[in-house]
């Protein structure tokens, strides 16, 4: 695979060859094609990221942060299709009953976080207390490990998997 072409890099190949009344449109194609170049061809995963520890963290509090909003339509296009979660009381759902059943999350925080990557998929180990209730039970406080898995799709990573574990005794 070729080094990927930076909108500028782009830009300065692409300008000598355009006349002076294309060059807006030599601009605007060359910003447009850009990211999709920075990943090679459109929706592959990248081979690396920049920051696995970072890039984890973040989805992780995405997650949350949209449960404690109840932003359905983000929790929505966050799911991938594929979706399943297995809760810590042995209970499981796929994404369309998770979607009609979201648990009730008032606050959070997340105390550590553990990302690793390959091939494409996001896995995160990852610890957080919560104030939450599951369809009416609420759940304890203390903070207690989780997995989620994220696999890369043309439109950025999707969750594909979530575990909730019981706190450590």
């Amino acid at each position: 695979m070729t080094a990927p072409i930076t909108t500028p890099a782009l830009a300065m190949r692409l300008l000598p060859r355009i006349r002076a009344r294309h060059v807006t449109t030599a601009v605007i194609i060359a910003a447009a094609v850009a990211p999709l170049a920075l990943t090679g061809a459109a929706g592959a995963a990248p081979s690396r990221l920049p920051d696995v520890q970072k890039t984890g963290a973040q989805m992780v509090n995405r997650f949350m942060a949209n449960l404690t909003r109840r932003d359905v339509r983000k929790i929505n296009a966050l799911l991938a299709s594929s979706f399943i979660v297995q809760r810590a009381n042995g209970t499981w759902a796929k994404r369309a009953d998770y979607m009609s059943h979201l648990p009730v999350v008032s606050a959070y925080v997340i105390s550590s976080s553990y990302s690793t990557y390959a091939h494409g998929v996001l896995t995160v180990r990852w610890e957080v207390a919560t104030h939450e209730t599951l369809p009416g039970v609420p759940v304890g406080s203390h903070p207690a490990p989780r997995l989620s898995t994220f696999a890369w799709t043309r439109s950025g990573f999707a969750m594909t998997a979530h575990a909730n574990f019981n706190p450590p005794a």
